[in-house]
């Protein structure tokens, strides 16, 4: 354990390998972060966040990839998490987010005690399909006022049974 060594980062105390007393496995910079196995681009960096009193977690290729802040949001791709939890793809070619599991029960729970919606997808800020705290569901339309409401053409491919008094095909025009 050595402090004050002179390396091109100014470190306050860092730990080498044997192997190579020259390339710390973990330093403490002036700044107050934190970086483990710092070898090139497989470094893993910690970084306590004096503006936001959160935690950073990065690497040495791409920087950043978690924040964890005191306010409770956390930031996955996101310097700036818009909420709770704000996981942000930066790849075109994997989804976002995967949720898999072997459970006897749902395997996604969404519980909304609030007065907003229960559940929102949109495209490019436009919304797509929307589970209102009624229980309606809206696909092009952000209010939906019956159960299923359909804004534009809809294709049904096997029976569509209707139950109840009226059964009425209405125009919306």
């Amino acid at each position: 354990i050595e402090a004050l060594r002179n390396f091109s980062v100014p470190q306050r105390f860092f730990i080498s390998s044997a192997n190579d007393a020259n390339v710390p496995v973990l330093y403490v910079d002036s700044a107050g972060q934190i970086t483990m196995n710092s070898q090139g681009t497989q470094a893993i960096r910690f970084n306590f966040d004096k503006g936001t009193g959160g935690v950073l977690i990065g690497n040495g290729a791409s920087g950043e990839v978690a924040r964890f802040q005191s306010n409770g949001r956390v930031g996955i791709n996101s310097a700036s998490p818009l909420a709770t939890v704000d996981i942000r793809s930066v790849l075109g070619t994997i989804p976002v987010a995967s949720i898999s599991g072997v459970t006897s029960f749902a395997t996604l729970v969404v519980d909304n005690s609030g007065v907003g919606d229960i559940f929102t997808a949109s495209s490019s800020g436009l919304n797509r399909f929307v589970i209102t705290q009624a229980g309606n569901v809206g696909i092009a339309t952000t209010s939906p006022t019956e159960a299923l409401d359909v804004v534009g053409n809809a294709t049904v491919s096997g029976n569509l049974t209707f139950y109840g008094g009226a059964r009425t095909i209405a125009s919306r025009l």
